[in-house]
């Protein structure tokens, strides 16, 4: 007997913890009581019971916990659909609200409200294993419904450069498209450096950025597009402003007599309302015509795409410092 329990120490001593459980689980012929052997000691080791567990936290700074990676997504904006097909995570996407356009295959998906009124009986027969929320847009009442219905919903809101390859990387790992999901993240990276690079050295251009016209809506310090414009060597005049998005006075604008008015409007199109300025030919915007136009999408959701929204911003700004030399 004593010799036994010597040889049981030895066999302890020269077996990993995991490999002496192994041991033992294989000495017990009995299915419950094995089972019962097993769960005990996972949890006395620490170890979790449901293997490869995801979880992630959001943009809230919940933990977001998934069994295994997203089949059935609803995406409810249409910057998150975007960033989860950017993510590689498309094939999972069953359903997104109203205007979600991009990319194309996008607009095959079944339609559950759009952004501000969602249709949750909608969203709950497509059976999600997870909705992507934006915190921000979507009503909060709607939201907490489908969690209450155990739908694990994940809230985010990117509002930096570095939040777009962040949030890339967040929801390849939830829906199992990790290496995609990845290299669109390093991709931006290295393009928005090479953005911030080329201009880092170039003369400052005093900027507007006119998100409407009644009222006269603007961007502060803290929004995507004066960061966007900050890439570009622009100087935000209204970037002392707390809040990320705010009306201005008009008279603001003409006192600080910006360089370059750019404005994207909410179509596709260049917005009729930005010749309004044509009003006032004593800015040195309009006396040498530097009223630009970006497609809202290309800058107004935060997506991979803003860097070509941001590409876009860059050239006009250069057009103007070029002008601003011959016509000074």
């Amino acid at each position: 007997m004593n010799r036994l329990r010597v040889r049981r120490a030895q066999l302890r001593r020269s077996l990993s913890a995991l490999e002496y459980l192994i041991v033992m689980i294989s000495r017990i012929n009995q299915r419950w009581l094995k089972q019962l052997f097993v769960a005990t000691c996972f949890c006395a080791l620490g170890w979790p019971l449901v293997a490869n567990a995801l979880q992630v936290t959001d943009d809230s700074g919940k933990k977001v916990s998934l069994d295994k990676p997203a089949r059935r997504i609803v995406s409810l904006a249409p910057h998150l659909t975007e960033l989860l097909f950017a993510a590689g995570a498309g094939d999972a996407v069953v359903g997104v609200v109203s205007h979600s356009d991009y990319p194309p295959e996008a607009a095959q998906r079944a339609q559950v409200g759009d952004a501000q009124n969602l249709d949750v009986e909608s969203i709950v027969t497509l059976q999600p294993d997870l909705v992507v929320a934006w915190q921000s847009g979507n009503p909060t009442p709607q939201l907490e419904q489908l969690i209450r219905f155990g739908i694990p919903v994940f809230y985010s809101e990117p509002r930096h450069l570095e939040d777009i390859a962040t949030s890339l990387e967040r929801l390849g790992k939830l829906a199992g498209s990790d290496e995609p999901a990845l290299a669109a993240a390093v991709k931006f990276r290295a393009e928005s450096r090479r953005l911030f690079d080329r201009y880092a050295g170039a003369a400052p251009v005093r900027v507007f950025y006119e998100i409407w016209h009644q009222p006269l809506m603007t961007v502060g310090g803290k929004h995507l597009i004066s960061q966007l414009i900050r890439m570009c060597g622009g100087r935000n005049i209204f970037a002392d402003l707390a809040a990320p998005a705010a009306a201005v006075e008009r008279e603001a604008v003409l006192m600080a007599d910006p360089e370059v008015i750019i404005a994207s409007g909410i179509t596709q199109q260049r917005p009729p309302w930005l010749d309004q300025w044509l009003d006032w030919p004593q800015l040195h915007a309009v006396r040498h015509k530097h009223l630009y136009f970006v497609p809202p999408d290309l800058i107004q959701r935060h997506t991979p795409r803003v860097l070509e929204g941001a590409r876009r911003v860059c050239d006009q700004l250069q057009q103007a410092r070029v002008s601003g030399k011959q016509h000074p």
